[in-house]
């Protein structure tokens, strides 16, 4: 059952129910101010809407959405059917560390696929295998994949597990495998800031689009665009898009006294962004520079303030997992929803690609 995103809950127990055929649209009660910007949102409805009567269609039909996290000692993977809520375990996403002289993780299953020291599998149904690396970092064709070893950039075809490094330097790290190329970003944990920079797959060309810059960190790319939040003097925080073509940078939201989180970027190209203050913290839509909606009804802030490591989007919308491994479905009709499923795994559960 989809509900409205509510306070994450470490210790839910979280019924059976299966996804609603359809959901209710949030309903505003007129613009509002966003506090410290001069950008106006729409306000959430007072009160969440009445749920719909669960549906509990014939096993098999609708999508399985895969999920990663840990069991026990170790990680694993597995499947939510969202039609009738069974969930599966998967050991073909198992994962191997590194050893010796190769640090790269590994798949166990055949033909093996390599990745970023440390990385979790993500699921794609194009090639039907879990591969090691995020979905950010699958092409949008499911077929290949990007990852970053001391070497440089590498991209696979997942398919013959080919493996060839394209370029780029020893500290770089995959945002995404866009269209147009590799995003990778250099992580310096004790240097001044992150650059970014576009790598093209067939010539392993490299473009650098953002120098170091300190307080900026590059988060997602979507919608032909990178993305980032900058945390200014004077204890502001801005998102900022970086058009890839153009070199254009804008800003398209501004925050004092708020800190601001990328949580994903929708099919449409436009930011999902939490506010995160003392008092309360939400999720908002910016459709443009100045322009926002929240999305999300409030949840607590301070230590209670919720994370969400990982979103995919999909062709219905986006996935996102909270901190406490409770999954949420976005809509620009619906909003973000609270999605129960049985938790398949113990700890750190999160979504691993989008649902197919």
């Amino acid at each position: 059952m989809i509900q409205p995103a509510l306070r994450r809950r470490r210790t839910l127990s979280v019924p059976l129910f299966g996804l609603l055929a359809t959901a209710v649209a949030a309903c505003g009660s007129g613009p509002s101010q966003l506090p410290a910007t001069g950008a106006v949102g729409t306000a959430p409805a007072a009160a969440p809407a009445p749920a719909a009567a669960a549906l509990r269609p014939a096993p098999g039909h609708g999508c399985r959405l895969p999920l990663t996290g840990r069991a026990g000692a170790g990680a694993a993977s597995g499947f939510v059917q969202l039609a009738d809520g069974r969930a599966t375990s998967d050991p073909r996403g198992q994962l191997l560390g590194g050893g010796g002289g190769d640090l790269r993780t590994r798949t166990a299953a055949a033909p093996v696929l390599h990745g970023a020291p440390g990385a979790t599998p993500s699921y794609t149904p194009a090639a039907g295998r879990w591969v090691p690396a995020p979905p950010a970092a699958v092409a949008p064709d499911g077929l290949r994949y990007a990852y970053a070893a001391g070497d440089g950039v590498h991209l696979v075809e997942i398919g013959s597990a080919a493996d060839r490094v394209i370029g780029g330097g020893g500290d770089l790290e995959v945002l995404a495998l866009a269209t147009e190329g590799v995003y990778a970003v250099h992580r310096r944990p004790a240097g001044p800031g992150v650059g970014l920079e576009l790598l093209d797959p067939a010539s392993g060309a490299v473009r650098i689009l953002r120098p170091d810059e300190p307080g900026v960190e590059w988060a997602a790319a979507g919608g032909g665009a990178a993305w980032a939040v900058a945390v200014l003097a004077g204890g502001a925080d801005e998102v900022w898009r970086l058009d890839r073509s153009t070199g254009t940078l804008t800003v398209w939201l501004h925050r004092l006294g708020t800190g601001l989180r990328l949580v994903g970027v929708d099919a449409a190209g436009h930011p999902l962004v939490q506010l995160a203050a003392p008092q309360s913290s939400s999720v908002w839509l910016v459709s443009a520079p100045g322009a926002a909606r929240q999305v999300s009804e409030s949840a607590p802030g301070g230590d209670d303030t919720p994370g969400y490591p990982a979103a995919v989007t999909d062709a219905g919308g986006v996935w996102v997992s909270d901190d406490g491994g409770t999954l949420y479905r976005f809509s620009p009709s619906t909003g973000m929803r609270r999605v129960d499923v049985p938790r398949l795994l113990a700890s750190a559960q999160r979504v691993a690609g989008g649902c197919s």
